[in-house]
């Protein structure tokens, strides 16, 4: 059993044997073998799999970092600049056909964008 910094099991019952408490939980149910309890109060995370199928030995991550796994706030901002890129791809090529056309566009602080007039462009 592993107990990390800064948790509390209250109560009188049983944390099995192999079960982990992650930092700062607050237990107050049982957890069973091989489980994890994190949270306030604490959640009870069982394992996909016991580790003889898994074939690796799996590890305990008292911060709540796993290994090879991405962090969805770092998943989300490559989203977020993935479709920056694809505006501004789509923009140049807007903007190339309308060279191409003839027609060009300046970009002063005194222009304002108007749809009508690059639709009209685009026919």
């Amino acid at each position: 059993m592993v107990v990390s910094a800064g948790a509390k099991v209250l109560g009188g019952f049983v944390v099995g044997d192999g079960a982990r408490v992650g930092s700062n939980a607050v237990v107050l149910k049982p957890v069973p073998p091989g489980a994890t309890a994190v949270g306030v109060p604490a959640r009870i995370i069982l394992p996909d799999a016991p580790a003889s199928q898994q074939g690796a030995k799996q590890e305990f991550s008292a911060y709540g970092i796993t290994p090879n796994a991405d962090d969805p706030v770092s998943l989300a901002l490559k989203g977020l600049i993935d479709n920056a890129a694809k505006q501004n791809d789509r923009i140049e090529a807007v903007l190339a056909a309308l060279d191409r056309l003839g027609e060009h566009l300046e970009n002063t602080p005194n222009d304002r964008f108007d749809a009508s007039e690059l639709r009209r462009l685009m026919k």
